[in-house]
């Protein structure tokens, strides 16, 4: 029994720092999961620890986020000028 809870734990230690400890902007599993081309090992770290992730984000914070979202993209340009666009609009209307 004791070696089944050593080996338990262990299991866990890994699966939990694989996640969590970030290397490079990313945690060990993300690049592991790179050069393999899956997403199985940072889907068993969040999978195992679901209940830390779901402590992280409430609904609150989610709304804040799409408020926040919504905000930043009607405030950032598109990469046009818009009035310019409706002059054009405008001048192939009189037509």
């Amino acid at each position: 029994m004791r070696w089944f809870i050593i080996v338990f734990a262990t299991i866990f230690a890994v699966i939990f720092i694989g996640g969590a400890i970030d290397i490079g902007g990313k945690p060990i599993f993300g690049h592991i999961d790179t050069v393999l081309g899956t997403t199985a090992l940072m889907g068993l770290h969040q999978g195992t620890f679901f209940i830390l992730y779901r402590g992280e984000g409430t609904i609150g914070d989610g709304l804040d986020q799409t408020e926040d979202d919504v905000k930043e993209f009607s405030e950032r340009p598109l990469g046009f000028d818009k009035a310019e666009t409706y002059r054009k609009l405008d001048k192939a209307s009189d037509y």
